[in-house]
């Protein structure tokens, strides 16, 4: 199956790029051929051939009269092809296939033996160890005093708050997204819209209404990014999370495909910029964020207290409930534990936490760049494979 599928796609890439008559620009083209293929075995219920095939050709003709008629609308079929998406992954849900069976990608880690946890050391070895990180990390900006190296460091961080997104999604829930740069990059938008300022209008053709809104505090305006971003995860993921198998995978990609190439750059985002949206830090608590050491150490805070809350959410019966639909979705609902609304939950917490992450890498930089920097399938991938390595379901990993 694998060669058969390995000859199909290689013949495809082939076959593209020699339309051209040259190979170049094929790392682009590799993702969005797959979020068209992905998109027409969806719409295929992921067993059809006709439907996927038909489905194959009638996006095709889409792209085609959509590059024609809308030249100037830069992906606009990306965001096309992720409503198709969505509304096939929604008319699974209506047809009543719902969940009786869900995937565990977080290894099953064995007890401490009773005898060993009898040892003080070891039953206290995550928090001295955990303690001992945060003192050389805080530490760290100290002794490099390049504003460059800072910088580097503040990434690093704010990519660990991300991937403990995936850790709440993937490793507890047991649904795999591979989108949650994009959910990091909308809080991103969103918390920089609030900063400077909401100006837009409502209404169709002459009766329209221009709706003015001063801006908001810089750490507030992250926060609200954050909790918008829990609310796009939340519309992105109704369908996905009730119907049974890897559909939110493919939703997720699809929307990262669709949020990078279409979405960032709609006016309500990018404020009619077309480069970047700058996004510049101002002070908290008598703190001048503006200094990247002092913001280093504010984002080491940040990251310490997701870490702390979501370790003790882990371990609070909402934790629980997510592990148990995880593991047994028909055991659970004996219990009076729905498994979509549970899953949906755990998106959502995960979607505020990427949110929460993407608003502190543009305060970062101060700016959100709009070009294929940040925020793109690619960084979403390279999240999965931190969380992967570190291992799921391990937030200190």
């Amino acid at each position: 199956v694998w060669t058969i599928a390995g000859l199909l796609s290689s013949l495809t890439l082939i076959m593209l790029s020699g339309a051209s008559g040259s190979p170049s620009g094929i790392e682009g083209l590799g993702s969005s051929t797959l979020n068209r293929a992905l998109a027409a075995a969806v719409i295929g219920g992921l067993v059809s051939f006709p439907r996927t095939l038909i489905a194959g050709i009638g996006l095709g003709m889409a792209d085609a009269l959509l590059r024609f008629n809308f030249p100037d609308q830069s992906g606009l079929t990306d965001f096309v092809v992720f409503l198709a998406v969505v509304a096939a992954v929604f008319l699974q849900t209506r047809e009543g296939g719902r969940d009786t069976a869900t995937f565990s990608f977080a290894p099953r880690v064995r007890p401490v033996p009773e005898r060993l946890r009898q040892i003080w050391w070891l039953r206290n070895l995550p928090r001295i160890t955990g303690e001992i990180v945060l003192a050389l990390a805080a530490a760290a900006p100290l002794i490099v005093t390049e504003t460059s190296r800072q910088l580097l460091y503040t990434q690093i961080l704010l990519s660990a708050v991300a991937a403990v997104s995936l850790v709440v999604v993937t490793g507890w829930s047991g649904q795999l997204s591979l989108g949650q740069m994009a959910f990091a990059g909308v809080g991103a938008l969103f918390a920089a819209a609030a900063n400077r300022g909401f100006q837009f209008d409502v209404g169709w053709g002459d009766g329209r209404l221009d709706v003015q809104l001063e801006g908001i505090n810089w750490v507030v305006s992250i926060l609200l990014g954050s909790t918008f971003a829990a609310l796009v995860a939340v519309l992105v993921g109704v369908g996905a999370l009730r119907v049974r198998g890897l559909l939110l995978a493919v939703v997720t990609f699809s929307f990262g495909i669709a949020a990078q190439q279409y979405i960032f750059r709609r006016p309500f985002f990018s404020g009619g910029r077309t480069s970047s949206v700058p996004f510049e830090r101002s002070r908290f608590l008598g703190l001048d964020l503006a200094e990247q050491r002092t913001y280093y150490w504010f984002c080491l805070a940040v990251l310490a207290s997701v870490v702390i809350v979501v370790a003790r959410v882990r371990r609070s019966g909402v934790g629980r409930r997510i592990i148990a639909v995880r593991d047994n979705p028909d055991a659970a609902a004996a219990y009076t534990i729905r498994a979509a609304p549970t899953k949906l939950l755990a998106f959502a917490v995960a979607g505020a936490l990427a949110g929460l992450a993407g608003g502190l890498m543009a305060g970062a930089i101060q700016n959100v760049p709009l070009s294929a920097r940040l925020y793109t399938v690619d960084d979403s991938l390279q999240l999965v494979s931190m969380a992967v390595i570190g291992g799921l379901g391990s937030i200190a990993g």
